[in-house]
């Protein structure tokens, strides 16, 4: 799994500062020798980010159906609105999410959607309080940005709790200042463990898989990963068609098909 995961993250170029570049790089997955597109994911998020990510599934949905279930994230954050929205459809499916050099600010809220997530041997995830772009605050008087502060820190939190991050680390997000960004230490990136609680313990009952306590090998534990990689892609599958299929459906509509309010003042 480390070392698919180390290919992916190697093609991914560095970020782009001024608009998050979302499309396809393929990858070889050297477990078994097969390119597979992975779905990418760099530079700042920004109003329109989602509806970017909407158009690319309508292009080619079949597509989105196998790259879809690894995304490569490089990003410095961005817009906090448009990140939620974007985790809630990646929270909507199970996905391999792998970081490579920087994940930041709101594009945390990305990396810990995944029901998989890997920050390989040199990727970093750094923090801070959410806030809103200057474009949703900018007209508000003090009473109306208070509570729209208050609707955003609810509505982070909630995320966040959605996405089983521990206590320990909402705190750390929630208490450092939105001009700063706190890296994360090993650590504490390992308190967000490689899957998700509600996956690991699906995937374990479904694919009827051994404790990882139990692997005494390198064999053994290369089987376990194969296995564990197999059985939940085909888990994945029926999540991912229903996704795309809404999000599609969205489109038409031009609506998000993400049940979250904007908290906005558009």
């Amino acid at each position: 799994m480390t070392n698919f995961l180390i290919i992916c993250l190697a093609l991914i170029s560095l970020s782009n500062a001024y608009a998050a570049e979302i499309q396809y790089k393929d990858v070889r997955q050297d477990l078994n020798g097969v390119d597979i597109p992975c779905l990418t994911i760099e530079g700042k998020i920004e109003y329109g980010d989602y509806r970017k990510l909407q158009n690319l599934i309508n292009q080619n949905p079949e597509l989105f159906a196998i790259a879809g279930a690894h995304i490569a994230l490089d990003s410095n954050g961005g817009d906090f609105v448009e990140a939620l929205k974007i985790g809630a459809l990646i929270k909507s499916m199970p996905t391999w999410i792998m970081v490579q050099n920087k994940c930041a600010s709101s594009c945390f809220f990305l990396y810990v959607a995944g029901a998989f997530r890997h920050t390989g041997l040199a990727g970093q995830l750094g923090v801070h309080r959410p806030f809103f772009d200057a474009r949703y605050f900018r007209k508000l008087n003090t009473r109306q940005a208070e509570i729209q502060q208050k609707k955003l820190f609810h509505e982070a939190s909630k995320y966040l709790e959605d996405s089983s991050v521990p206590n320990s680390l909402q705190e750390v997000v929630f208490n450092t200042p939105s001009t700063y960004v706190k890296w994360l230490n090993p650590d504490q990136t390992r308190l967000l463990g490689m899957m998700s609680p509600s996956f690991w313990e699906l995937a374990l009952a479904r694919c009827q898989l051994k404790d990882v306590s139990e692997i005494k090998s390198q064999t053994e534990h290369t089987e376990w990963i194969i296995k564990l990689r197999d059985c939940s892609n085909k888990l994945m599958d029926d999540e991912r068609q229903r996704v795309i299929s809404e999000a599609i459906e969205a489109s038409k509509r031009n609506k998000s098909s993400v049940a979250i309010e904007l908290l906005s003042a558009r």
